[in-house]
């Protein structure tokens, strides 16, 4: 991101480069310090210097059961559709059967699903949502492993974004310098960008 005429220009849409404002509702997105707000159920989950692709750090997901995940609420608030981006890559044992959900809890549907089977190099992936309700609490959940794979499958996840668009923007968090801000306490609530 640059700066032209008080405006925020990004390098990587040159056929639209004002990027616009918004809010990533990912609290902890990037994992610069810990992996707080983040849960797992059948599975470790573990801060990794050793590979990334935002920051310094990604999330490690390490399946010890079937249906392993990582997972992280956040709240919508309004109804519509929101656009979810992140990036992905297998660690050191291959995952065959990985899966990216989010859940709505006061529908009790899940409301995006997707499988995939992440490769060798950081691979950025989006979806779409549409919120039913709004101040609804969300759920972003990371599949290490479903039904099939093995004990040990590892997911690596990086530079997560959950934000009101009708179209992924560029990563946002409040540590990238002008124009951007922490809603609260760094690495640890909800971040956004001015236009």
């Amino acid at each position: 991101m640059i700066k032209y005429k008080g405006r925020y220009i990004s390098e990587k849409h040159p056929t639209n480069p004002i990027e616009p404002a918004t809010i990533n509702l990912i609290t902890n997105p990037s994992f610069e310090v810990n992996t707080a707000g983040w849960t797992s159920l059948r599975a470790t989950i573990t801060r990794i210097i050793t590979d990334y692709k935002i920051g310094i750090a990604s999330l490690s997901i390490v399946a010890t059961n079937t249906f392993a995940f990582a997972s992280i609420d956040m709240t919508a608030p309004t109804a519509g559709v929101y656009a979810v981006s992140w990036r992905q890559k297998r660690g050191t044992q291959t995952p065959t059967d990985c899966l990216v959900q989010i859940t709505e809890a006061i529908v009790g549907d899940t409301i995006l699903e997707n499988t995939f089977t992440p490769e060798a190099v950081w691979t950025y992936k989006f979806g779409f949502v549409t919120v039913v309700n709004a101040s609804a609490t969300l759920t972003l959940s990371f599949y290490a492993r479903t039904g099939g794979g093995v004990l040990g499958d590892e997911l690596l996840i990086d530079g997560i974004q959950v934000e009101k668009q009708n179209a992924p923007t560029s990563y946002c968090d409040g540590s990238l310098g002008d124009g951007y801000k922490w809603s609260g306490t760094a690495h640890a609530s909800t971040s956004s960008r001015v236009e």
